[in-house]
């Protein structure tokens, strides 16, 4: 039992606006029996403009709460009722200086883009045609983020019945009920905003710019070994790439004399492929890809922003922030499958995949030249000093197994006729460490287990399927506090999702289709935890997703 507690309760509003233009054009010339060309160029353009607004409430009195641990999750009862519009204001429950919070990030990404190939048929020999060409695609995003402390006109302040809502129900995390309240009317009608000048504020304001040139070679490969007829593609590409970035540097936490900051590198990366197909006898194929493959780092890991300090007493450099001379996760990558094919549309696989990371991007600390910078008259001696950012490590490995299965039911009995089965499980194991060599983090996003399962019914235009879809916990990474990136635990999940269709075959009608789909049927919560799943952090229910759609085929 706990005394003297002063519980905060938040009721937040997050609203998010995306708009996104995206045109292209694309053209394909038959220049003679044996040449063909292409030429594509395409420009697309997302902006996304968001309000996150948090506010505060509580009682003026203290609470008594008892919390017994007994159950999973624990469950808490309280002394006052945190439903109760008498006993609950909008204050400072926290004593943090402020009543609330409101931030509004904007993202902006563009991407304009060129592409021209040619390809030369062959009628004999190995392969059966050579494709070459290049891409260019020139990509700039820009992030910022204004944020401002939210004061009372008066502290503290009575809710008005008009702006109360139902209680929100956390029945889920043993917590009571509490007080939910219209939190865009609040904030238009009782609060202040205080705008916020700080380094990390600053810190998310950045613009990266990204220019990449790829040529390439591809032989495409028809031929037969032996008795056994192969096809694929043997292949090379080589990826020139430059790329800068703008921020801002924040001198000794001082955000009022930030100065901009800018920086940029350039790297060429050759990645050879080669991807074969073998079909042996009785419908068996065998596949095999290697090849050298490459990830680019997240645009806000390349931005300029940093911040350094010059202790006065040790007179020692230090700082922190992005790497705009960043490269990307470089892999050699091998992949072995094989397949049996039975029935009309039936096959069982096996797959293989192994990566072996050249390198990984961690957020270590390097030795740094901040000579750039003004030391503030402290002549200080050495210019040398730790600077915390994004840096190319050392690597690892990702190995993994996957088996699918597709049964037509008609293998069983005609009657069955446009029933089946597809599914598949996949186990994935690795030893990379992203917090750093002798660190013991998890992968952000990786769950050692996941599958996917449907049955369907396709017949007489008629069509019909039902998913799940499932994977294992896994570290999640998310938008946390300040609009920055943070990691929480994410428990697993199994997703229901179906879908129902006709499309007419003939008649007046020929050609319409109308489809039904529906996700999330079992409306499946996202819940993050701390350190176990009995400590829950966050639960949330999305509820289900309808969609009615309607189609016609010329």
């Amino acid at each position: 039992t706990w005394v003297g507690v002063r519980p905060v309760i938040r009721n937040d509003q997050n609203d998010r606006e995306d708009d996104i233009f995206a045109i292209g054009w694309n053209n394909e010339w038959k220049l003679s029996d044996d040449w063909s060309a292409t030429v594509d160029l395409s420009y697309s353009k997302a902006d996304r403009e968001e309000s996150i607004l948090e506010t505060y409430a509580g009682s003026l009195s203290t609470d008594t709460v008892h919390i017994d641990s007994r159950s999973t999750p624990p469950t808490l009862s309280f002394g006052l009722d945190y439903t109760d519009p008498a006993s609950i204001v909008l204050t400072d429950p926290g004593g943090w200086g402020q009543n609330g919070y409101i931030k509004y990030p904007e993202v902006e990404d563009t991407l304009k883009s060129f592409r021209a190939s040619a390809e030369r048929a062959f009628e004999d020999g190995h392969f059966s045609s050579l494709e070459f060409g290049i891409n260019y695609a020139d990509r700039q995003k820009s992030r910022f983020v204004a944020e401002s402390f939210l004061d009372l006109i008066s502290d503290p302040t009575q809710l008005t019945p008009g702006l109360l809502t139902d209680p929100a129900n956390l029945s889920f995390s043993g917590i009571p009920g509490v007080i939910a309240y219209d939190v865009n009317a609040a904030f238009n009608q009782f609060y202040a905003p205080r705008t916020n000048v700080n380094p990390d504020i600053l810190n998310k304001a950045w613009e990266v710019n990204e220019e990449v040139l790829t040529g390439y070679l591809q032989a495409n490969i028809d031929t037969v070994w032996g008795d056994i007829p192969v096809r694929g593609n043997l292949g090379v590409q080589v990826i020139r790439t430059d790329q800068d970035s703008s921020g801002f540097a924040v001198p000794n936490g001082n955000a009022a004399q930030a100065v901009p900051y800018a920086g940029g590198t350039s790297y060429t990366d050759i990645l050879p492929s080669l991807n074969l197909s073998f079909t042996l006898e009785h419908e068996n194929i065998v596949r095999l890809g290697v090849g050298r493959q490459l990830a680019r780092a997240r645009l806000d890991q390349i931005r300029a922003n940093n911040n350094f300090n010059l202790d006065a007493a040790t007179l020692l450099w230090s700082g922190g922030g992005g790497n705009p001379e960043l490269e990307p996760w470089r892999a050699n990558a091998v992949d072995v499958s094989w397949e049996k094919y039975f029935g009309n549309r039936g096959y069982f696989g096996l797959a293989f995949f192994y990566k072996d990371l050249r390198n990984y991007i961690y957020e270590i600390p390097i030795l740094f030249d901040f000579s750039q910078f003004d030391d503030l008259g402290l002549n200080p001696p050495t210019d040398i000093g730790n600077f915390t950012r994004p840096e190319n490590g050392e690597g690892g490995s990702l190995k993994g197994i996957e088996a699918s299965l597709s049964v037509p039911f008609d293998l069983f009995s005609d009657a069955l006729e446009g029933f089946g089965f597809v599914g598949n499980y996949t186990y994935t194991d690795t030893n990379i460490e992203p917090g750093g060599p002798g660190t013991s983090q998890a992968l952000p996003g990786f769950s050692k287990n996941t599958s996917n399962v449907s049955f369907y019914f396709e017949k007489y235009g008629f069509q019909a399927r039902v998913s799940r879809r499932w994977r294992s916990d896994f570290l999640g990474e998310i938008q946390g506090f300040g609009a920055d990136r943070a990691f929480v635990q994410v428990q697993e999940e199994a997703v229901l999702d179906a879908q129902v269709g006709y499309t007419f075959e003939d008649g007046a009608y020929e050609g319409l289709s109308i489809l039904l789909q529906g996700y999330n049927l079992t409306n499946e919560p996202y819940r993050e935890y701390f350190d176990v799943r009995t400590q829950p952090r966050n639960y949330n229910e999305y509820g289900r997703t309808y969609l009615l759609g309607v189609s016609f085929k010329f």
